[in-house]
């Protein structure tokens, strides 16, 4: 179900006792330009590992938190097969600790849409690194 080959640090602690767990999802079928969103993942796993220790806006230091980082999610040849694949993992993670917040590392926008049914989710944060709401881009 997970693929751990993406794991920068092993786990110091069982999900079952995890506060953040964080999932990848390097999915970029729907993708209509320039490819790269699913190298997104590591990309962002590794400036976690550098530079995440604090929350500003709760004055916490992240190294109080148990965080569990579970890998990717394996992706199928399809949306379908992804969406299958993320629901399962989605499912596992709540059977194990309902209580943990997920991270999810994407992968494309697409992947939105897999997480905020099944997790009922009201708000969440979306940080997208492309350029598509530039108004000008190359002249």
């Amino acid at each position: 179900m997970f693929d751990q080959s993406s794991l920068l640090w092993k786990p110091l602690f069982s999900l079952e006792e995890a506060d953040i767990v964080v999932l990848g999802v390097p999915y970029e079928g729907g993708v209509t330009a320039r490819k790269g969103t699913v190298n997104a993942p590591k990309a962002v796993r590794k400036w976690f590992k550098d530079y995440w220790t604090f929350d500003i806006d709760r004055k916490e230091d992240f190294t109080d938190k148990k965080i569990v980082d579970l890998g990717d999610v394996r992706i199928g040849k399809s949306f379908r097969e992804t969406a299958i694949n993320v629901s399962k993992a989605v499912d596992f993670i709540q059977e194990k600790n309902k209580d943990a917040k997920i991270l999810i590392l994407g992968g494309d926008h697409s992947i939105t849409s897999l997480f905020t049914n099944p997790l009922e989710v009201r708000s969440f944060l979306v940080l997208d690194a492309h350029f598509d709401l530039l108004d000008n881009f190359n002249g």
